[in-house]
């Protein structure tokens, strides 16, 4: 192995061993299923790891590094789905926990849209373990784990400062590179319709900040500002990409649904009820979409007129220079810091998704990995059309996921519409209804009928008794 600056392998085992760490606390903490937040965690730590590696190439053997890095990028893509699936059901989560009461024309497509999440959900968690059990045994961790603390050990405790002219030189290089990229992007400011340069731009000022934290021990704090400013832009960056991917995918998902009901009935009148809570949930993220880009575009001119990138220009040559600040820059304070019990108490300030929640254990970043990323955003598709349809205003019930059905089906019928004939869901009247109260079938929408009135079947749904004799007919004749 050639010769490495000392204060460079410094950095370099300081920068590994911490997000190696980190990888480990948050693999154990997903096999503990004890909280979301270690999926993200550990998908943060692996790209933070394959970007140091990187940085870092050079201190280790060019073979082990390119070992290290496939086994990283296997468990970031494994990871990616159901971190995906964890986001989007909590955004759902917090709009259905603070939907008014009186909308209730929406929720029957909130809760399908969530009943179906939940069942992608459940059905990415195998990926999950399995590439958990790939990643033991790849041995990786350890072994990198042990190369950082034995090669530290060997060279003595020394100084924690990790700031030379070497550490500097390769940090003003590789900063100003990724800087220039997203300097390059400015351009795509003045179009609200360039969606793909505004996902190049989100993925640009992620690199750029991944670049700068990891050198900023070596700076001794004069970086902490421009990271702080970049977070800013990333935020609202990841805000629009969020909706993008949003309104997409509510697009995909109503032709699905829509399609399902065709399948079934043979005719999509069933689905004119779910399609009121999609379409407010699309438009509610095409508004955001807009609102979060001129955000955008005020701070990144703020960022300019407060001198962001000279400033950080004057840092990387001369990091011992003294380097003021504006004390009343907005860079920073721009964009409110989110955190999960903020997407709980204000969903509409919130894009969704991907609101980039940042601040280590509580934040999340951008989904993609720098390496990885692909550019391409899928072209919208086609709203369904209109059908003439009841819109009855009546919550849908969502059903627990049934593990024999699979993700991608209906594990039980909604507002009384019958299940396939080989359902595990037979017609059986229950007597665990509540006595001389009032109640809403979930199949006509008829209120104030008396609680016993109603007969509850398999899957949790209350019936009339005119939309119980139809449903037995059903499910006789099928």
């Amino acid at each position: 192995m050639r010769s490495v600056d000392a204060k460079f392998q410094s950095l370099a085992f300081r920068y590994l061993r911490k997000q190696c760490k980190r990888l480990l606390t948050h693999a154990e903490g997903i096999r503990a299923e004890d909280d979301i937040e270690h999926v993200h965690q550990a998908r943060v730590a692996s790209r933070r790891l394959r970007t140091g590696l990187g940085v870092f190439a050079e201190v280790f053997p060019a073979k082990t590094v390119r070992r290290w890095n496939k086994h990283l990028r296997r468990l970031t893509k494994g990871l990616g789905d159901a971190r995906d699936k964890d986001v989007q059901i909590a955004f759902v989560d917090a709009i259905l926990d603070n939907h008014p009461a009186d909308q209730r024309r929406e929720l029957p497509g909130l809760k399908r849209l969530h009943l179906r999440l939940n069942q992608q959900r459940e059905a990415a968690q195998p990926r999950v373990i399995e590439t958990l059990d790939q990643l033991d045994a790849s041995g990786i961790l350890p072994e990198l784990l042990n190369q950082t603390v034995k090669r530290k050990a060997s060279r003595g405790k020394g100084r924690r400062k990790t700031g030379n002219t070497f550490v500097w030189k390769r940090a003003a290089r590789d900063i100003s590179k990724t800087r220039d990229k997203l300097l390059k992007l400015e351009p795509c400011l003045e179009d609200t319709e360039a969606i793909e340069q505004h996902h190049e731009m989100r993925l640009a000022a992620k690199r750029l900040r991944y670049m700068m934290e990891i050198y900023k021990s070596a700076f001794d704090g004069r970086l902490n500002e421009p990271i702080k400013a970049i977070r800013a832009l990333q935020t609202l960056l990841g805000d629009i990409h969020d909706c993008d991917v949003w309104v997409v995918f509510i697009e995909q998902f109503s032709d699905e649904e829509r399609q399902r009901s065709i399948d079934f009935f043979g005719h999509a009148r069933n689905f004119g009820r779910v399609r009121a809570g999609l379409e407010f949930l699309r438009d509610r993220q095409m508004a955001r979409r807009l609102e979060a880009f001129e955000e955008l575009v005020v701070l990144w001119n703020e960022l300019q007129d407060n001198g962001l990138w000279e400033r950080l220009e004057a840092v990387l040559k001369d990091p011992r220079a003294s380097i003021p600040w504006p004390s009343d820059s907005t860079t920073t304070d721009q964009v409110v810091e989110p955190t999960l019990e903020t997407i709980e108490v204000a969903p509409d300030e919130l894009c969704g998704q991907r609101r980039d929640m940042e601040m280590e254990s509580t934040r999340r970043e951008p989904l993609e990995s720098p390496e990885e990323a692909e550019a391409e955003t899928p072209a919208p598709v086609p709203a369904p059309s209109e059908e003439a349809a009841p819109e009855p205003s009546l919550e849908d019930e969502a059903p627990a996921a049934n593990p024999e059905i699979g993700p991608t089906e209906a594990t039980s019928p909604t507002c009384g519409e019958p299940p396939p004939e080989d359902h595990p869901a037979a017609l059986q009247a229950t007597g665990d209804v509540s006595q001389g109260e009032t109640a809403t079938c979930d199949c006509c929408g008829q209120n104030g009928v008396l609680r016993d009135d109603l007969a509850r079947i398999d899957s949790g749904q209350l019936l009339c008794p005119a939309c119980l004799d139809a449903f037995q007919e059903k499910i006789g004749g099928s």
